[in-house]
């Protein structure tokens, strides 16, 4: 394993490009050959970020939800109040009585 001298996160030995900061690990990068009881692992920051972008983008989709449900869309309107008028003729020409 080899760690990345910029932010400290390990990463295979045939890294070339550290996966979090794109730092270039040359031949001098520290080397981590026995498993040390709690190597750094990659930033935290990022796996918060994630999950607070997932939360943000449930919450919204749960409001948008919460709105179509409370009011009611305009289509929907419009197809109650079709449904709710006098018969149109579409014969074309006299009609038989």
């Amino acid at each position: 394993m080899v760690q990345c001298p910029s932010c400290g996160c390990v990463l295979p030995n045939m890294a070339v490009f550290c996966r979090i900061c794109g730092h270039r690990i040359g031949p001098g990068a520290p080397r981590l050959d026995p498993p040390s009881p709690s190597p750094r692992r990659c930033p935290a920051g990022r796996r918060r970020l994630a999950i607070a972008l997932a939360l943000v983008i449930f919450c919204g989709t749960l409001a948008a939800l919460a709105l179509a449900i409370v009011h009611e869309p305009t289509s929907v309107k419009v197809l109650d109040q079709a449904a709710q008028s006098p018969p149109v003729s579409t014969s074309v020409g006299p009609t038989a009585r």
